[in-house]
Formats: C-alpha cells, structure tokens, sequence
C-alpha cells in the first residue's frame, strides 16, 4: 500500500505566503508518514479481529517506510523479509488477494529431501502437537526434520554410531496413493497416528481486507494530519 497524496491540498495552502508555502513538502511528507502509522496501527487491529490468535511474528510483520520531502510516498506493507521462518509477505498475501500459499519454511527442506510430493502441502494432523496459537509446535516440527534428516545442517539430523535413525519420537511416512492422501505418522502412541497431513494446495478465501482499511484510514486522518502538520511547519517560519 503506498500512499500517495491524494488531498486537493490547493483549499489549504490558498491563503499562504510564497515563505509559508515552502514549507508544503515538509508538511506533506509528515501527514503522509503519520497517516501511514495510523494505517500500520488499524492492519494490525484488522488482523487481531479476523486471525484466530495470531502471532506476535504476524503482528510484527508491516513495514513502513517514511515519506519525505523530495519522495512524497509513504509505504505500508508486508515484509518481504524474516531472519528464521517464512516471510509475511509469503503467507499473509493469500489471505489478502485470495488463491493458493507458497510453501512453508519446513515444507521445503521435505520437499528437497522427496519427503514431500511435488505439488503438495501439509495440515496438522491428529497428533500434531499445537502451540498456544494453533500451529505445530517447532520443537515437533524440528523432530520430523531431524528424523527424515531434511535440516539443512546435517549435524542437526538424528543418527546413531552406526549410521541409524535413533529418536524416542519415531515416523513413518506414507505416500499419496489410490485417493488416499500421504503424510508423516507417528509410532510413539499404540497404533498409527497422522502428524502431517499432505493436501494439494489449499486455497484462501480473501479475509484481510487490506486495502479497504488503508483506504478508509487514510480518507479519515490525512487531512488532519496534513493541517496539524502544516501548523508546526509554520512555526519554524521566520
């Protein structure tokens, strides 16, 4: 999202001096970039009311970058960028345009390994272990990791003296076949239970209205923003 002056700004700098009106670029780059905080702060509102308890990693994932005077832009959107895991602008984008999610961080290092089918991907199975915000917890996910050896760090993949998988969490993985779907099962219980489920891609129905709330936010403080910062602008007018 970035935002663009969109205001006629010729209603409020009329009565201004040519002194005064040299202060319009400053005074714009700031509306814009509080405007933008203000944006940044009803997305975060927007997702806390249609994500079912969302991450403080999804909270966190806007960026803003500031306008200024000679860049009459400010941009509020996605990250496109995260030191562990899978970018928010990844994951989040389905659920602003609707279609199908890329591949998850884990999924990938599965599907190098021919763990995971092309053209597929996971959902928690019945005994997936579930933290707080509903995902799999990392510390399963690294089990499955370590136990199909697919870490990227092959120290961190289980291995005994001999060569052999040893791990108190055990699997086995099951390929999709005559119309049953494939997934990664856990052996650690009596009897057979999925832990990863492998689906074809699912699809997102459009559920973050993002680009309606910028819109309304912006329409709603610009002006203001524009008009406060204007006022303190002129202060510094000799």
């Amino acid at each position: 999202m970035q935002l663009s002056i969109k205001s006629d700004l010729k209603s409020l700098t009329k009565k201004l001096t040519n002194i005064e009106k040299k202060q319009i670029p400053f005074a714009t780059a700031k509306a814009l970039t509080e405007t933008g905080k203000l944006i940044k702060q009803a997305e975060i509102e927007e997702m806390k009311s249609v994500f079912d308890r969302p991450t403080n990693f999804t909270l966190n994932s806007l960026f803003l970058k500031r306008a200024t005077k000679k860049k009459q832009e400010v941009t509020v959107w996605l990250k496109d960028w995260a030191h562990k895991g899978t970018p928010a602008s990844k994951y989040l984008s389905p659920q602003i345009t609707g279609g199908g999610r890329k591949l998850k961080g884990f999924e990938v290092l599965l599907n190098k390994r021919g763990i995971l089918p092309n053209g597929y991907y996971t959902v928690p199975g019945k005994r997936a272990k579930l933290d707080r915000f509903g995902n799999i917890s990392k510390g399963q996910l690294n089990q499955i990791l370590s136990y199909t050896r697919s870490q990227r760090d092959n120290a961190q993949n289980t291995k005994t003296e001999t060569g052999r998988r040893s791990t108190k969490a055990k699997f086995i993985v099951f390929e999709p076949r005559d119309g049953m779907p494939g997934g990664i099962w856990s052996m650690k219980y009596k009897g057979l239970q999925p832990v990863l489920i492998f689906v074809k891609r699912p699809k997102f129905r459009k559920r973050l209205k993002y680009h309606k709330i910028a819109k309304k936010t912006r329409d709603k403080h610009f002006d203001k923003e524009f008009e406060k910062a204007l006022v303190f602008a002129l202060r510094t007018v000799k």
